[in-house]
């Protein structure tokens, strides 16, 4: 255990120097980022025994976190920014699927050119030519590059939190060249629009963009529905459409209750899960999703005791070690905060409730869960209600009660199951489709009627939400901190 609390130390400095440096510290000098670490560690001989040693293992986990995250910086970004506004013709690999928009394509690539650094780059087509580009394809284009961390003349870090340093656009026609001879890496790709492809097939119009977004992570469709998108917002519920850490949760949640919690059932649990990443065409979202859960599962597997805050702030610092920009990410940040959320507080929650609150025998096993999925909805937005606040400037106050995530679990479980049956038998596959469907239609009723409430959501202009929201938290933590 002692060599766990090590781990979790460690972690939790290294997570937080990469943080202070995509937030706080960027553009600073290096004596000054380095300070912090060094203040820390002479602070340790203020204390004695297990408190210093920690505090030291903190100091050099910062340490080396504010290094990785300069050393990526200038190897990626610094490399890359050099080439803003100039037109050169290059050579790359198509890593992705097009995504198709009306006047355009978007194109993710892999520079393949020795003039450029050989980074992942998003390229607009502007040729109006038929995008019929598959992964593994290699082109040659003429681009006009232009600077990824700034967007309408302001600084943005939604490209490089995915890994993505070029950006530029063409007018002309791609000219593709051949195929890559590793294409086969791109199997999950041909999965996931394998998949995408059936799921339009087998489920009504109305329904199918719901589903591509909740299964697929396709949601260019589900965006063009503006009525349903803005209720989903408004009602706090974007993020259950978005492939994520939740979903796996459910996922894990699901089997564990078919087979039990064991040694058998998580490694069976695990490799399902990376499974599921690799049908849904491994996005980076899922592939976080995946090593969180992983993580946390892996205990039972070598008989050790599950520490939750070991678990979390590793799995978090493997992601921060891949692309330390990642910190930016708010897709990252939700789905981390939903998963940590449902496993720290979602079984206390529970165990309140089922104290507190007894129904007749009859009804014990319907209510169980019920009280479940109220308790998994709680827990969720414990550490979503901070990060909504402040990333959309807005709290959804009826997202907990609205207790949606029943059926959001079934339709995720269902859908999968519909299109493995699709795939010997597509008849009956459409029916069990249109059956899900009305699920589907449930939720946007109950969204949209939601989003018209006046209490729906809470907004941080007003200037008393934010203090609101601080003291509630504030007295919250106090109570844990002195419960006892």
């Amino acid at each position: 255990m002692k060599s766990v609390r090590i781990l979790c130390t460690a972690s939790i400095g290294y997570c937080a120097a990469v943080f202070l440096s995509h937030y706080l510290l960027f553009g600073e000098s290096v004596i000054a980022v380095l300070s912090l670490p060094v203040m820390l560690a002479l602070s340790a001989f203020l204390f004695r025994g297990g408190m210093r040693t920690r505090i030291i293992i903190a100091a050099l986990a910062m340490t080396l976190g504010f290094g990785q995250y300069w050393l990526h910086y200038d190897l990626t970004v610094a490399k890359c920014e050099v080439f803003a506004g100039k037109e050169i013709e290059t050579t790359a690999r198509i890593t992705d699927f097009p995504d198709i928009r009306d006047r355009c394509a978007l194109l993710s690539v892999k520079i393949t050119d020795d003039n450029l650094p050989n980074v992942s780059a998003l390229i607009i087509d502007y040729s109006n030519e038929e995008a019929d580009f598959r992964p593994g394809d290699e082109i040659k284009l003429k681009l006009k590059l232009r600077s990824v961390t700034e967007r309408f003349g302001e600084d943005t870090d939604s490209n490089i939190s995915k890994g993505v340093y070029l950006s530029g656009y063409t007018s002309e026609k791609i000219e593709k060249t051949g195929r890559w001879s590793g294409s086969f890496v791109y199997f999950p790709k041909l999965i996931g629009n394998a998949l995408h492809n059936e799921i339009g097939q087998l489920f009504p119009e109305d329904t199918a963009p719901f589903m591509k977004a909740l299964l697929a992570g396709y949601k260019d469709d589900y965006y063009g529905n503006d009525k349903l998108y803005a209720s989903m917002n408004v009602a706090g519920l974007a993020h259950v459409v978005a492939v994520s850490g939740m979903h796996v949760a459910f996922l894990v949640g699901v089997l564990q209750s078919l087979l039990g919690k064991n040694r058998r059932s998580s490694l069976i649990c695990i490799c399902l899960v990376w499974l599921f990443v690799i049908m849904v065409g491994s996005p980076l979202s899922a592939i976080r999703a995946g090593i969180m859960i992983s993580l946390l599962m892996l205990a039972p597997v070598l008989g050790r005791i599950n520490d939750r805050a070991t678990t979390l702030s590793f799995a978090l610092a493997l992601i921060l070690v891949t692309n330390p920009f990642s910190a930016g990410s708010v897709a990252l940040q939700l789905s981390f905060g939903a998963v940590a959320g449902m496993f720290l507080f979602s079984q206390p929650i529970y165990a309140y409730f089922s104290k507190k609150l007894s129904p007749p025998r009859i009804f014990r096993a319907v209510w169980n869960y019920i009280i479940a999925t109220l308790s998994s909805s709680l827990a969720v937005t414990v550490f979503t209600f901070p990060l909504l606040a402040v990333h959309f400037g807005y709290i959804t106050l009826l997202a907990p009660v609205m207790n949606i995530l029943w059926a959001i679990s079934f339709l995720f479980v269902g859908g999968f199951a519909v299109c493995a049956v699709g795939l010997v038998l597509p008849t009956p596959a459409s029916w069990l489709a249109a059956v899900l469907s009305c699920l589907v239609r449930y939720i946007a009723f109950v969204v949209e009627y939601a989003a018209k409430l006046p209490i729906t959501a809470l907004y941080m202009e007003n200037k008393y939400a934010p203090a609101w929201l601080l003291t509630s938290y504030a007295l919250f933590i106090a109570y844990f901190l002195l419960r006892r």
